[in-house]
Order: structure tokens, then sequence, then C-alpha cells
């Protein structure tokens, strides 16, 4: 197991502390539900600083709590039953966001390894040395003439002639 100090170790405590300070607003708060939002900010905030199976314990927690506190103050059955769905609700968001960030950061990964691929095989290499021997103003102009052809092709490729 990892031990974590400094920021990241307050961090990770986060999602804890939104929890408790839930649950206390809410049994001792001076308005009922006060502490709804709080509940449900802690499985967001589990999701930005705990791995997967972490924010989904976290957003167990913050359902049990919320069921918890709604009997505890005895709540009618209506409240409880929305304020369930309330947590839920933003838990199973937290967990989607929680697992399609990864998968969107691979998807991007393939396609650009693909784009690097296609720009290998389509653009000429730089000359040896990394440096163009032209005078400036004909790298200016062959860079006009590239950019009128496409717009891409010195973007894409640094080089001493595509800069």
């Amino acid at each position: 197991m990892e031990v974590r100090g400094g920021w990241a170790g307050l961090l990770v405590m986060v999602p804890v502390l939104l929890l408790i300070g839930g649950v206390v607003l809410d049994v001792f708060g001076p308005v009922p539900y006060a502490g709804l939002p709080l509940l449900s900010a802690g499985p967001l905030a589990a999701c930005m600083v705990l791995t997967f199976r972490g924010a989904a314990i976290t957003a167990a927690a913050a359902c049990v709590l919320a069921v918890c506190v709604d009997v505890l103050v005895n709540r009618p059955l209506t409240a409880v039953v929305v304020n369930l769905l309330d947590v839920a609700l933003i838990s199973a968001i937290a967990l989607w966001l929680k697992w399609v960030v990864p998968h969107q950061g691979q998807r991007f990964a393939a396609v650009r390894a693909v784009a690097e691929v296609a720009q290998r095989a389509v653009l000429p290499l730089p000359p040896a040395g990394g440096r163009c021997r032209w005078p400036p103003a004909t790298r200016v102009r062959t860079r006009k003439r590239w950019s009128a052809e496409t717009s891409t092709r010195c973007a894409v490729r640094r080089s001493g002639c595509g800069r």
C-alpha cells in the first residue's frame, strides 16, 4: 500500500470529509436536507482522487449514509427514496465519468498513432542535419505555397524547412 503525504494525502481525505460533513450538517443543521449536497459531492470528489474501486466504495457509502441519516431524523419514506435517488444518480454519473475519461485517452492515443503513421507515409523526410540549406526568402515562399495547397503540411512535421 502506498503512503501519501503532503497535499496528496489531504486530497484523498476530501471525499471522506465531505461525507462526514454531510452527515453532521444533515443531522445537526438548522435546515432539513442541508447535508445532501455534501453527501452527493463525496463520490464526485472521490472520482478525481481515488481509483475506480475507491470511488465505488465512496459512492456506496454515500448512499448508505443518506438513507441512515434520513431514518435517524425520522423523514418520511418518500423523502428517503428521493434522497437515495439523488445521491445514487450523482454517484452513478461520477463513476461513469471515472470510467469514460481513461477510455477516451486510450482512443485518443490510438488515433494519434494512426495519424503519425499516415504523416510519415505522406510527408517527405526533413533534410539531413535538420536545417534547410535554402535562403530564408525561398523558405517563406515555399511555406506559403504549401500552405495554399494544404494547411497542415508545414504545421504537422517540425523541421528546419517547415517552421
